[in-house]
Order: C-alpha cells, then structure tokens, then sequence
C-alpha cells in the first residue's frame, strides 16, 4: 500500500460541542476504505475509458463494495457507485467539494460551471426561469415545429442511421432555440457554428496544456482559439437577433455581455447534442423492451404516462454520461468513509442506477417500477445530477426529449434486429460502438 493510502485511510474525527457544557468530545466517525491507490503505473483511467460499465462493476465485486478506492487519472480517487452515498454527496454535503473543472475555465470562460457559492447561487436563480418556463423561450413550440420539419425531410426509403441522424436533429434543436437558427434559412451559418463548435469540443478531450510553439499547436490550444472564434460568432448573432425569445430574456436576465456570450458557449456546446442523442438513441434501440408496456396503452394520456416511465428506465440502464467527478474541499467523509481534502471523487451513474439497495431486479427493463415500488425514487436518478449543481435545463431537456419521442413513436413503426447495444462507446456519451441503422416503416395515420 502507497504512502498516499495511509492518508487516504486515516481515521478523521469530529469535533462535537456539547451546547450544556461546552466540553469538546472526539468520536471516530470512519471506515477503512477498501482497494488501494497503488503507483502510478498501476493507473486504471484507460480501463475505465474503454468500459466505463464493466470497470465499476468489475471494482465492486473484488472490493464487496459499491465505494472503493483506486487511482484514475494519475491519482488516487474514490469510486462512487452506491445510491445513497451519491445522493449525500451531491445534495447535503455538494459543499464539501470542488466540482473539479478549473483546468477547463480557459475553453469556456467565466459562467456557472465554474461558480460556487453566494455567486452561483445568484446566477442561477437568474437563469433558472429562461430554462424551465415556456414564456422565457418558447422552446416546447421550437421543438414540436423543428420535429415536425425534420421527420417530413426523413427518407423513410433508406436505412436509418440512428446515433448520427438524431444527434444532427439534437445541434439543429440547440441553434434554433438558443440563437434562432434555421438551417433551411441560414444553413452556412449553421455549418459554421457547427464545425467551430466541434473543434472547441475536442479541446475538451484533450490533455488541458496549452502548448504555444510555432507551428505546433495542441488540440487543448485549437479549442482555446475555436472559443474565441465562437464568441465572435455569438456576439455578431446577438447583436443581429433583437427579437428572438431566448436571447431578449438572456440579457434581461444577465446584465454583464461577456456572462451572457459564456453562457451562451455552454449552450452551444457540441457535448449537448451528443448527449440528447445518447438518450435518444437509447429509446430507440430498446424498444424491444418497452413496446408491450407501451401497447398496453389506450389513451394519449396513458402513452404519455408510459413514456415518460420508459424514458426514466432508459435512462436508468443507459445513463448519456457515465458520471462524473469532484474533488473534496476539506477533510469530510462519505457514508462513514474518510475523504481527505484534494482527493478525487469519481462517481458512476452506471454503478448507481443498478444499487439493488435501491432498485431490486437492478438489470431488468421494468417501467412500471416507477409506479410501483420506486415510484418516489425519481430523486436517485442522477444523470441530470442533483443538488446545487443539477443540470439547471433538466425539465425542458425532459419535455424536449418526451416531445420527441411521443412525435417518433406516432409516426414510425421499426424492428430492431441483433443487440447493438452489447458492446458501447463511453467517451464523451453513451452509444453503441459500432453506427446502428434500423429500418423505418411510416404509420398510416
């Protein structure tokens, strides 16, 4: 065991005050926790990039436990894949931690990814309406004419590529509802947010040095530059569109320009595509597994119902993201572990969704749990997070892929031959590794 186990694994204790006496009390509050940060060649960060799934699973079954230490990008790290500990850590104790992005601030600027406290609080509460009331934006109308318009452009005739076709669905969604574009109006527009969005995205993939030598520059310093080149884009496209719901209500919202255009950055993010089409993507492939529930459906209020249990229990099998880190602030501890200050808390949605503490029959396909024994766990579902820090677009993300959905289900009939989902990618969302394209047979309505 490394000399960094015995920090990780040392006893904390808490002091107490006795408010009658005012005498201090110590009591051991932790437990040993188990597996080992080992060296650095013992590193595990590809293994958990290859298979995200299997490497957490592998980890609580060697380990007799759902939270386990190890060492993942190049340093000792904490596994989360119990539901009660992520549920603690991300709600009552999310101030105990860092959310661990400072490495990326050079790609986004400053906005609410990067604040804590009385600053992201305030910022939030600013935003909070322009991504949840239909007044602010009007993106429940943008999604239903945009579906409409691009189911009618579908050629039913040819195979369906699944991952691509909806993640291109998804950017055109993201540019008409946070910018106003139209790709059948503007569509060079279009192609250049696009092809600047993806090289400000792979910076994120990339190692965060910014590597200035002549003629040479990293994939982390490319995205640098792709952010100033969208920045500019999005300065132009708010100072031309002075009557488009979403960027009046921005600025309302949001006093200082440079918070608004970094705001909108993350808005147009190329990662949010990817992700809608992971869940999307998802919904589609298993509909082997949702079709009879669904067809026991007769109303349009039952099918809605019914989707929406189909969609959180997509979700729950197949989270988009795998999950995500923070890094401890202080010396706290987690479900009785100690976790001392500046360690790496990586946790797993995959592991999470499938705690049979929570969820019995953890890796069977049942909706009608959330009516019946989970039906108030909706809580333990965190691949919006929760907490301070939840995706604050988690309700109209949630009515945007429900109106999809619903519109896709009403117009399309397909069969799924073979498992595409058995062997999946993991970086940056969740999709099969190889390209699914399905068959679509247009319903006679």
């Amino acid at each position: 065991m490394s000399g960094e186990d015995d920090i990780v694994n040392h006893n904390m204790r808490c002091t107490r005050i006795d408010s009658q006496n005012n005498v201090q009390k110590h009591e051991v509050i932790s437990k040993t926790l188990p597996g080992t940060s080992g060296w650095i060649w013992s590193d595990h960060t590809l293994a958990i990039y290859q298979n995200a799934q299997a490497f957490v699973e592998a980890g609580i079954k060697q380990h007799n436990s759902r939270i386990f230490l190890t060492r993942l990008f190049l340093k000792p790290c904490v596994v989360v894949a119990d539901n009660q500990a992520l549920l603690e850590l991300l709600t009552e104790k999310e101030d105990h931690y860092e959310a661990g992005m400072d490495e990326y601030y050079d790609l986004f600027g400053d906005n609410l990814l990067f604040m804590n406290g009385p600053e992201a609080t305030l910022t939030r509460k600013l935003l909070y309406p322009l991504f949840n009331e239909e007044s602010k934006s009007g993106y429940k109308a943008i999604t239903k004419d945009l579906v409409e318009t691009w189911i009618s452009e579908l050629d039913a005739s040819k195979p369906f590529n699944v991952y691509e076709s909806t993640k291109h669905f998804a950017l055109l969604l993201n540019l008409r509802l946070y910018l106003g574009l139209d790709h059948n109006k503007e569509p060079q527009l279009v192609e250049q947010f696009s092809s600047v969005a993806t090289t400000h995205w792979h910076g994120m993939c990339s190692l965060p040095v910014n590597i200035k030598v002549p003629g040479l520059k990293s994939g982390f310093g490319q995205g640098v530059d792709a952010k100033d080149e969208l920045l500019l884009l999005l300065r132009e496209r708010v100072n031309s569109m002075k009557d488009h719901a979403f960027l009046v209500n921005m600025s309302e919202s949001i006093p200082s320009e440079e918070l608004q255009l970094n705001h909108l950055l993350v808005c147009c993010c190329a990662i949010i595509p990817k992700v809608f089409a992971s869940v999307l993507t998802s919904f589609i492939l298993m509909a082997p597994s949702w079709k009879p529930y669904y067809q026991t459906c007769s109303s349009e209020e039952e099918k809605e119902a019914a989707l929406d249990k189909i969609l959180l229990e997509v979700m729950r099998l197949l989270p988009p993201t795998t999950g995500g880190r923070r890094v401890a602030r202080r010396d706290t501890q987690l479900k009785g572990y100690a976790i001392p200050s500046g360690m790496v808390v990586h946790f797993s949605f995959f592991g999470a969704h499938t705690d049979p503490a929570v969820f019995p029959e953890p890796n069977k396909f049942r909706p009608e749990r959330w009516v019946e024994e989970n039906k108030n766990d909706r809580c333990r579902m965190f691949a919006f997070g929760a907490g301070p820090r939840e995706c604050i677009g988690k309700k109209m993300i949630w009515d945007i892929i429900l109106i999809f959905c619903k519109a896709f289900v009403h117009k399309f009939e397909w069969e799924v031959s073979g498992d595409h989902l058995k062997q999946l990618k993991f970086i940056p969302a969740v999709r099969p590794k190889k390209k699914p394209h399905i068959q679509l047979l247009t319903k006679l309505n």
